[in-house]
């Protein structure tokens, strides 16, 4: 992991706080019926969640974005919006290449919005198609980037 080699504190910080967090809603999810059409899932308890990539981007300029794109490799996505005030509306848009134990439920593409703020995070199905409006604002839009893996402790080979 580059920012464990580099001793990149704080992103290390932050894959942990998204790992973690994940961790605590992924089963619930899926186990307690928040999930419309799902009844009765059997995930063991043991799941574990890797953020194995992640990244900071920037926007400094008038219209920077992320044109439409998926992650491959992985099962889902996070964002975790850091510095945001300046954006405004909508920031993000969300439609599959990869399955594991993360992405059991999939069967349809979905399509949502989201309005950025300051210390949310956004879990999604990184095999959905997804960008980052146009940023305009007079500020920075500053967000951490993650792509996690859900696996059981005994199959080692989703940590490489």
């Amino acid at each position: 992991d580059v920012a464990q080699e580099r001793n990149y504190e704080n992103i290390m910080y932050i894959e942990k706080f998204m790992e973690t967090q994940f961790q605590a809603i992924f089963k619930d999810f899926f186990t307690n019926d928040h999930y419309p059409g799902l009844r009765q899932v059997n995930l063991p308890d043991d799941i574990h969640i890797k953020a194995h990539e992640s990244w900071v981007h920037i926007s400094t300029d008038l219209g920077s974005y992320h044109g439409n794109h998926n992650h491959p490799n992985t099962s889902w996505g996070g964002i975790y919006y850091i510095d945001v005030n300046d954006v405004g509306g909508d920031n993000g848009g969300v439609n599959n290449m990869y399955g594991d134990l993360g992405n059991f439920f999939q069967k349809d593409n979905t399509i949502f919005e989201v309005t950025p703020e300051n210390g949310r995070i956004v879990f999604f199905p990184a095999n959905i198609m997804h960008n980052a409006t146009p940023y305009f604002g007079d500020g920075r839009r500053i967000v951490v980037a993650s792509n996690l893996k859900v696996y059981h402790p005994k199959d080692k080979r989703l940590l490489k």
